[in-house]
């Protein structure tokens, strides 16, 4: 992976080195912005949590422009705050969509989880599908 982003930043330095005119262009493939579309909570709660905050997740660039696709899981838990503050890669097609999902669950909140009218913690999965059009 890091061998071909070298070798292309290799090309441009000589290009531009020996004053061609050479213009880089990026892919023309869009992604659609990957967003959590399954997040499954779990807990010995009576009142369920609430999704307050869910950030932008970021689709890896090289990974747009190889028109790769593909999927990360997470697994998370959060305090009575409602803030998530443990959270781990279960699977990733590829460990930059892990990475991308981890940064954006990571940074959730939620309105907490109550029983009995006391906010209590959870633990949840947050999947995540990364797509281009």
């Amino acid at each position: 992976m890091y061998r071909s982003t070298l070798s292309t930043l290799a090309v441009v330095a000589l290009s531009i080195l020996s004053g061609c005119a050479t213009v880089v262009t990026h892919s023309t493939r869009r992604a659609i912005e990957p967003f959590p579309s399954v997040v499954k909570l779990e807990g010995d709660f009576d009142q369920p949590p609430k999704v307050r905050f869910v950030p932008r997740t970021v689709y890896p660039p090289f990974l747009i422009d190889q028109g790769v696709t593909g999927s990360a899981a997470i697994s998370f838990k959060a305090g009575t705050s409602g803030y998530v503050e443990e959270a781990k890669v279960v699977s990733a097609t590829e460990p930059a969509f892990g990475a991308s999902a981890l940064g954006a669950v990571g940074r959730m909140s939620f309105a907490p989880a109550t029983k009995n009218g006391v906010a209590v913690p959870f633990a949840g999965t947050a999947m995540f599908t990364f797509a281009l059009e």
